[in-house]
C-alpha cells in the first residue's frame, strides 16, 4: 500500500518536522511525497505567485498518481493553504481515498465565516480528517459528519533519561518564533517580576517586537540537532502561546528534561491530564498572576524533579516516532480497505 502524502519539508516548523521524520523512517518506502514546502516563509508576491503555480503543478501530478490508493494531505489552516487543498481535493474528484490533517487549532483558526466555509468545502469532500487536540476535535463535529480521528506528534527518544535539575530557577527559556501570537507580551510582564532570572527567548523575531526588560535575552535560531542539549541548559520551559495544535516544543521539551509551563492550549490539557502537577504546568486564560505564583512554586527542586521525570515518561509511553507511525499506517491500512 503506498501512500501520498502532500506536505512541505521546509521552512523549518512543525509540519515540515513531522515530514522529515516520516520519510526518514522505515515507513519511508510506503510514501510518495509531493513537497510543497520552500526555502522562506514570505507572503510577497513573487512567493503567492510560485505557490500558486506549485500547487497546479502539484494538483496536475496528483491526477496521474496511480500507485497511491490514499492521499494525507498536511494543512497549516491557512487561508491560502485551505484553498490550494480545496484545489488538490477536486483534482482527484472521489478518484482516491483522502485525508486532511489539520496542524492547528481548528476552533481558533478556523472562526471568521470565509475560513468556516472553506473548511466546510474540505470536510464534504474527503474521506477522514486527523486532528492534534480536543478542542479541533468538537469543533469538526459540530459542523460536519465527517469521521475525524486524533493523532498526535512524536518525537525521536532519547534512549535514557539525563537532565540535571538545578537548586533554583535561573534560567527560563522560550523556543518558537518571537511574536504576539506567542505571547512574548505575557513574558515580558512575568520577567518584570523575576529580575534575577534570565529569560532567554530563542527563534526568529518579529520586527515589531521591542524587549524591554533587561533579564530578557533575545538569541537567534538554533539547528533542529542542537534543540535537545539547549534546552537543557535552562530551568524551565515558557510556552505562552495563545493558539496551537499539537505543538512539537512539548515532545521536545519532555525528551530534554526541562519542566514545562504552558498557557492551556492546543493539546496541552490531554497531554499533562495525568500530572499530579496539572496546576503548576498549565496556566489557564494566559493568566500573568497565575504564571508568576507558578513560578515560584516550581522554585522547589523536588517539584521541577517530579514533573522532568513524569514528562519522560509520559513521552515514552504515548510519543515516541515507533508507536506513533505504527499506529498511523494501521489507521491507513483500515482506510484503504
Amino acid at each position: 500500500m503506498k501512500v501520498l502524502l502532500i506536505s512541505p519539508t521546509s521552512p523549518i516548523g512543525g509540519i515540515a518536522t513531522w515530514t522529515n521524520e516520516v520519510m526518514n523512517s522505515k515507513y519511508s518506502k510506503d510514501i510518495i511525497l509531493f513537497d510543497t514546502g520552500k526555502e522562506e516563509n514570505t507572503r510577497s508576491f513573487k512567493s503567492v505567485l510560485f505557490d500558486l503555480l506549485k500547487s497546479i503543478k502539484i494538483a496536475i501530478k496528483c491526477l496521474f498518481e496511480k500507485k497511491c490508493k490514499i492521499v494525507h494531505i498536511n494543512s497549516a489552516c491557512s487561508t491560502f493553504g485551505m484553498m490550494r487543498e480545496i484545489l488538490w481535493i477536486k483534482c482527484l474528484n472521489n478518484k482516491k481515498k483522502i485525508i486532511v490533517e489539520f496542524h492547528c487549532d481548528v476552533s481558533i483558526y478556523c472562526k471568521t465565516n470565509f475560513k468556516r466555509k472553506l473548511l466546510k468545502i474540505i470536510l464534504n469532500n474527503i474521506d477522514t480528517c486527523f486532528v492534534l487536540n480536543e478542542f479541533s476535535m468538537n469543533y469538526v463535529n459540530k459542523i460536519s459528519d465527517i469521521r475525524c480521528i486524533f493523532v498526535p506528534n512524536f518525537i525521536n527518544v532519547n534512549e535514557k533519561y539525563e537532565y540535571d535539575v538545578r537548586d533554583e530557577i535561573k534560567k527560563i527559556i522560550y523556543l518558537g518564533r518571537i511574536c504576539k501570537d506567542k505571547g512574548i507580551d505575557v513574558i515580558q510582564e512575568i520577567a518584570k517580576q523575576f529580575p534575577n532570572i534570565i529569560f532567554e527567548l530563542t527563534g526568529p523575531k518579529e520586527e515589531n517586537i521591542e524587549i524591554q526588560e533587561k533579564n530578557i535575552i533575545i538569541k537567534s535560531p538554533i539547528k533542529k540537532e542542537d534543540v535537545n542539549n539547549y534546552l537543557r541548559t535552562g530551568d524551565l520551559l515558557i510556552f505562552p502561546s495563545l493558539a496551537e495544535g499539537f505543538p512539537m516544543i512539548y515532545l521536545e521539551a519532555m525528551n530534554a528534561g526541562i519542566p514545562i509551563l504552558t498557557n492551556n492550549v492546543g493539546s496541552a490539557s490531554y497531554m499533562f491530564s495525568k500530572s499530579k502537577y496539572l496546576d503548576l504546568v498549565l496556566v489557564n486564560k494566559n493568566s500573568i498572576l497565575h504564571y508568576i505564583e507558578n513560578i515560584k512554586k516550581l522554585q522547589d527542586k523536588s517539584i521541577r524533579q517530579d514533573i522532568s521525570i513524569e514528562n519522560y515518561k509520559c513521552l515514552i509511553n504515548s510519543y515516541t516516532k515507533e508507536k506513533c507511525l505504527d499506529s498511523l499506517f494501521k489507521i491507513y491500512k483500515e482506510i484503504s480497505f
